[in-house]
């Protein structure tokens, strides 16, 4: 900082301002008249310091159970292979992406090279080196909402057709890709398993097929030309009543 006055005498003056989170300038007032003055002023940018940190980043659907702990069903000593499926990763954010491909997942157990994806409900753990045990939370819908439960169903149109023309096939990693795909473009709903993403038109029924989820998106509402506005089709006098319901 640069002193533009030395006519003040610090104690008889408080530092009024400052801007963001950088001091643009150091205005002071006199605590009688009230009159403010800039006595100094910033010369030099102000220098930020960029904190990294290890481990998984905030906004990541994973919440961790522990270090050095793996992951068991009803209690410690439970750990049926039938509750989990191995997979190679040699990450951490490896095996949460083979996690968010599989419509079931519960959480992960990982360790250099080895990644469990559960499909049961972790409920417990066990001390053992090396392990973390992470289980995964559901994010926010982000405007989707379950057709009929959502898990275990199968997305169908009016009448409970499946017919191509309902939906658009798309390749999704995860089940928030699919969503992100759908989000883009004209879409009323997704049918998502391992990989397989539909995008779907109109979803009017569901189907029970084990390993999928069938979701409605809801999407927003904006003002069309504002405030006190009333709809209307091709121009402003075409009112049919054809148009509405």
């Amino acid at each position: 900082v640069r002193l533009l006055s030395d006519r003040h005498e610090v104690d008889d003056l408080r530092i009024e301002r400052l801007v963001g989170d950088v001091w643009t300038h150091v205005a002071l007032v006199h605590p009688k008249s009230e009159k403010m003055e800039t006595v100094y002023e910033c010369i030099e940018e102000a220098t930020t310091t960029t904190t990294t940190t290890t481990g998984i980043p905030p906004a990541t659907p994973f919440t961790q159970i522990g270090m050095n702990r793996a992951c068991r069903g009803a209690n410690s000593s439970d750990n049926s292979p039938s509750y989990y499926y191995v997979k190679v990763a040699q990450t951490l954010e490896d095996c949460q992406a083979r996690c968010l491909e599989e419509v079931h997942c519960q959480g992960i157990e990982f360790r250099p090279g080895r990644c469990e994806v559960w499909v049961r409900e972790i409920q417990a753990t066990a001390s053992v080196s090396g392990f973390q045990c992470l289980r995964y939370v559901e994010p926010m819908t982000r405007g989707f909402i379950p057709a009929e439960g959502g898990v275990d169903r199968a997305c169908r149109g009016a009448g409970g057709n499946n017919a191509p023309s309902n939906y658009r096939i798309a390749s999704a990693s995860s089940l928030r890709e699919c969503q992100d795909l759908c989000l883009n473009q004209e879409c009323q709903g997704i049918e998502y398993s391992r990989g397989r993403c539909e995008l779907w038109q109109a979803i009017g029924a569901t189907a029970s097929v084990a390993g999928f989820r069938c979701l409605h998106l809801l999407r927003g509402y904006e003002a069309v030309d504002g405030p006190d506005r009333a709809c209307r089709g091709a121009t402003s006098s075409d009112n049919s009543p054809g148009h509405y319901q």
